[in-house]
């Protein structure tokens, strides 16, 4: 994904382009114009090891999540229950420390775990390390160490820098959809033609990169929160169990190529053969 390739518009104006160009050029993914400077921001992440395309800086991320973050503990009720806030924060700390001796940038950022007081059976993270986790995935989990693998998951995104790859290529996403608006407009298609192929476009933007971009950052927050479980002491086959009983309340839910998330069974198969091919336990 990072090429230090310009993307730039012909220095002679609009190409008038012929039907079958505009057809080749979406099959092959070459219709972008889009006029301005190389696409920048590659780095390799110390974490996992691969090139990232990044637009923003961290710190910029922060400072637009963190209103956000205020805005949705205003809206969404804090949980009192005390003792689900101390688990949540004990289990919390110790995934951050050992995650933040991995990354040692993490341990900057200004961490907040919260339990909301609702019966949703989720978690999110928002970027600085606002983690915020519902009461009803809380009571749902079976012991503290299926509460590390959702934490060591959440944990995960932000050491995977995932809020800024994400966004960095859905703005690419966009230019391109842009690229192939004036693509077609330059063509000699009809307009029915032309929205037959903006829909096409769009479709394939969102089945064929952003979900499953979506997906692969999923599985990594899996994997990067087993190597957070497994440093901070907890057992990591409880991930695979969590995950198993999770699978058993799927009804209704989408194909997993229509999804942001891969399926339980997906990620039973990863975590299972990452644990066993890193030494972890013996599943």
């Amino acid at each position: 994904m990072c090429n230090n390739h310009q993307i730039v518009q012909s220095a002679n104006g609009p190409v008038q382009l012929h039907r079958r160009d505009v057809v080749r050029g979406l099959w092959a993914g070459t219709i972008v114009a889009f006029s301005g400077a190389s696409v920048a921001g590659c780095s390799t992440n110390p974490a996992t090891g691969r090139s990232q395309l990044t637009f923003m800086s961290d710190s910029q991320l922060v400072q637009m999540s963190a209103s956000a973050w205020a805005q949705t503990k205003q809206e969404t009720p804090i949980s009192t229950d005390r003792a689900a806030n101390a688990r949540l924060l004990r289990i919390g700390d110790r995934i951050r420390k050992v995650a933040s001796q991995r990354t040692p940038s993490l341990a900057d950022a200004d961490w907040e775990f919260v339990v909301f007081d609702s019966d949703q059976k989720n978690a999110f993270v928002m970027p600085g390390g606002k983690v915020g986790f519902y009461k009803g995935l809380l009571d749902y989990s079976d012991n503290d160490d299926q509460v590390a693998a959702v934490l060591g998951h959440e944990v995960g995104h932000v050491e995977g820098r995932h809020s800024n790859e994400r966004m960095s290529q859905q703005t690419l996403g966009q230019v391109a959809l842009v690229g192939t608006t004036v693509a077609t407009a330059a063509s000699d298609l009809s307009s029915t033609e032309q929205q037959m192929i903006m829909a096409a476009a769009g479709a394939g933007l969102s089945l064929g990169i952003i979900l499953p971009f979506s997906r692969k950052h999923e599985l990594e927050a899996d994997l990067l929160g087993v190597d957070s479980m497994y440093a901070a002491g907890y057992d990591v086959k409880e991930s695979v169990r969590l995950w198993e009983k999770m699978g058993q309340n799927r009804e209704g839910a989408p194909p997993e190529w229509m999804s942001t998330h891969p399926s339980p069974d997906t990620r039973v198969r990863e975590l299972t053969n990452y644990i066993n091919s890193k030494g972890y336990a013996v599943m």
